[in-house]
């Protein structure tokens, strides 16, 4: 889960999440929807269940790609 401060920064920039929308090719968000979504004050924390897996999946995820690389993530 986000904290605001991390929702509020995401607002400051492009992100990996955005740009197939800003390029047009994304099928979930438009150029417009992402301009809007960079620009209005309004900071939404909106969740699916695809999401939750995501979080909940997350140090798992990262631990077996540490290992597998042999590195810190």
């Amino acid at each position: 889960m986000l904290t605001p401060e991390q929702l509020k920064e995401r607002k400051s920039g492009i992100g990996g999440s955005d740009a197939a929308g800003v390029c047009g090719v994304s099928k979930w968000k438009t150029p417009v929807q992402v301009y809007v979504d960079k620009t209005t004050p309004v900071i939404a924390d909106i969740t699916n269940a695809a999401m939750e897996r995501g979080n909940i999946l997350e140090p798992f995820v990262r631990a077996l790609f540490s290992r597998q690389i042999g590195k810190e993530v």
